[in-house]
């Protein structure tokens, strides 16, 4: 299967002379070690913030900062469960359903847009997503979401076809950005700079788009984003299906 993106380049900066790109086509192995990578990097935060305050209630010249470390341990805990319950379905093949409604994927939508308080606009009721078409559909929410640092607002619209589903989402708001790693990954070039980081969710998006047979593509310009993308109807198992 011929998982190229389409040849114009939404994403080129006019100010860089742009050279020829270089495809990459990473290893099973090191896909694995950079999602771990990332996924760690997510986890992290709430994780520190967990121990900040377990270590504050074991203080005993902390005391006048009891409730306010039950409170940080309350919101910690909540967000590490928020964040394992998205990755489980946006990375992993652990999930039992073979489908995803449109409405049980939105309150997961808004998780990833909880950092920047963005409000989501969710346009695709009544609507049914095979496994990996549900996954990537969690995973375009996550590029979304990191375009919008400052808030603003996010519109996912999808209408259906007989062979699948075409997918408009539109990010607007103050500095609302498509970063080079996260254009490259999407046409799964090699990362600029060596930013994996940053570069290996839109890589796996792409990836995961391209093994069910879909094909996705970005934009920006004047702080809006736009990522357009066809998920198939028909369920494969390229990537744990």
């Amino acid at each position: 299967m011929n998982s190229a993106l389409p040849t114009q380049n939404p994403f080129e900066d006019p100010e860089v002379e742009a050279g020829p790109a270089k495809i990459v086509e990473l290893s099973a192995v090191d896909l694995a070690a950079f999602l771990n990578s990332r996924l760690c990097h997510d986890l992290i935060s709430p994780t520190s913030a967990l121990t900040s305050a377990l270590d504050l209630l074991e203080d005993p010249d902390a005391e006048d900062m009891r409730d306010d470390a039950l409170a940080l341990i309350k919101s910690s805990v909540e967000q590490l469960s928020s964040k394992l319950s998205f990755a489980r379905v946006a990375f992993g093949a652990a999930s039992t359903s073979h489908n995803f409604p449109a409405d049980d994927l939105k309150p997961l939508v808004e998780t990833a847009f909880a950092k920047s308080k963005a409000e989501v606009k969710w346009q695709m009721e009544n609507l049914q997503f095979s496994k990996p078409a549900g996954r990537a559909m969690i995973n375009l929410a996550i590029i979304a979401a990191e375009c919008l640092p400052r808030g603003g607002e996010a519109t996912f619209v999808a209408t259906e076809e007989d062979d699948g589903y075409r997918v408009h989402i539109t990010a607007t708001g103050r500095r609302a950005k498509l970063r080079k790693e996260t254009g490259s990954g999407l046409r799964s070039e090699e990362a600029p700079t060596g930013l994996v980081g940053l570069w290996v969710q839109p890589y796996y998006t792409h990836a995961l788009i391209a093994s069910i047979g879909g094909t996705v593509e970005a934009a920006s310009e004047d702080e809006v984003v736009t990522l357009k993308a066809f998920l198939p109807k028909e369920e494969e198992t390229t990537l744990g299906g």
